[in-house]
């Protein structure tokens, strides 16, 4: 039968609910927010929601429309009454079916989900109110912003919505469909650690506890589909992490470029996410992810690693953080945070540098030493136990895979599975170059073996 016309006129009346169902919104008579649309990807908001003409307009993609527009956008795939019901679920109402003004009611569309979301408008709230606060009254975000500047830290909180008020942060869980699952709260203390005598508090306390956590950041796959995935445990740890790759692209820090190739999310460390779980990480499929854990983890995130590769995600363990406490550089239970803040005066003194690590050992060695096997992953038994190093050359950028003995693999001068390697990292590595790399990949390895 024929949908009704009162039916999409009624969808077409709460365009801001269905709106606020796939984006933040800002503040103001013209709510803007980045482009949602698959086909448009942007960093800096261009998309623009009008209440009181009930229309929406991305000044970006040049599209603009109502309700019925704006989900068919969202959704090429679905025919219109798949959109018209993708709009009852949103709305949570009937359709309605007739023939010559007479009316039959569908049945009511089930939510297919088996918990509850929080209202995207208190997050909303949360993160417009925190707009107007200084940087410098919270111990974490002044911490960061004295390293990093307030621009860069203005721009990692935007993306992972995250708001504070005192000495309180709040890390939100949004997942994949940007639903709201719920949010950390987490103290920190004025040298910028968390404070462990206070217990977090969680947003949908006094709510639901119909809830189920995601990933924090995984919204973000939805606006950085190009790029890979690093998984850390802490939130403090992702923040510091997505600013340190910010400020290393922005100031031409070659020794740092490896990590600007990611979208940093976390498990949200005691209490968090489980990456064992199967529903936790499906929304990984497809992506190349490397885990990095903190000193005393690497084997339990070695097993991490083993269940996305069951459930065909592709994935490695960074020897990064086990490599240094082996070394004797850092402690138990060390992070990637604590482990750069240690040498931030180095890093800062290589902004701009042209760095070339097997022609100038005079380089700043201090950095040079502390990321001698951070681009090492290990690729594990399924796929040859290859070691893989990201190096900078004058000639460009290599991943540059050898063997357990040190071997160089340079395509087909060995015995390795190299089309499993191929699957492994998505691309070509028989077509690797390795003049003058080998002596360094050498280095490498046995600066890992410790």
């Amino acid at each position: 039968m024929k949908i009704s016309q009162s039916t999409i006129s009624e969808i077409n009346d709460k365009l801001g609910d269905i709106i606020s169902s796939y984006v933040l919104l800002g503040t103001g008579r013209q709510k803007v927010a980045r482009c949602p649309l698959p086909t448009h990807r942007e960093r800096t908001p261009s998309f623009s929601y009008s209440k009181w003409r009930n229309m929406w307009k991305c000044f970006g993609c040049n599209e603009g429309g109502d309700a019925i527009k704006f989900l068919k956008l969202m959704h090429p795939e679905k025919t219109f009454t798949q959109i018209i019901e993708t709009a009852a679920y949103i709305l949570d109402l009937q359709i309605q079916y007739g023939t010559d003004g007479t009316y039959t009611p569908a049945p009511k569309v089930i939510k297919p989900t088996s918990f509850e979301v929080l209202e995207l408008a208190i997050l909303t709230e949360k993160v417009n109110a925190t707009k107007g606060r200084q940087l410098s009254s919270n111990p974490l975000l002044a911490n960061l912003a004295e390293i990093f500047g307030d621009d860069i830290v203005r721009t990692v909180i935007e993306r992972y919505a995250v708001s504070f008020y005192g000495e309180w942060i709040e890390f939100p869980q949004i997942d994949i469909q940007n639903r709201y699952r719920t949010g950390k709260d987490i103290k920190y203390l004025r040298n910028g650690h968390r404070c462990k005598e206070t217990t977090p508090q969680w947003a949908h306390t006094g709510i639901t506890d119909n809830y189920k956590q995601c990933i924090t950041g995984e919204h973000l796959l939805n606006y950085f589909p190009e790029k890979q995935i690093a998984i850390v445990e802490g939130p403090s740890t992702m923040l510091f992490m997505s600013c340190l790759s910010l400020y290393a692209e922005k100031n031409t820090i070659v020794q740092l470029q490896i990590f600007t190739k990611y979208i940093w999310l976390c498990t949200g460390a005691a209490g968090g996410v489980n990456l064992a779980d199967k529903d936790i990480i499906s929304v990984l499929s497809g992506k190349l992810v490397t885990l990095y854990p903190d000193t005393g983890a690497y084997t339990a995130w070695v097993k991490y690693a083993h269940q996305m590769k069951q459930n065909g995600i592709q994935s490695a363990v960074s020897l990064l953080m086990e490599n240094a406490y082996k070394a004797g550089k850092v402690a138990r239970n060390t992070d990637l945070r604590d482990y750069f803040s240690q040498n931030i005066e180095g890093i800062k003194e290589l902004v701009n540098t042209q760095y070339k690590p097997y022609e100038h050992p005079e380089a700043p060695l201090s950095l040079n030493d502390m990321l001698h096997v951070n681009s090492v992953v290990y690729t594990g038994a399924a796929y040859g136990n290859i070691l893989m190093a990201w190096i900078k050359t004058t000639k460009g950028d290599y991943d540059i895979l050898f063997t357990e003995d040190g071997e160089v693999i340079t395509g087909k001068q060995n015995d390795i599975n190299i089309k499993k390697i191929e699957q492994f990292y998505e691309k070509r590595f028989s077509n690797i170059r390795v003049d003058n790399i080998p002596a360094y990949a050498m280095h490498i390895k046995n600066n890992t073996k410790n």
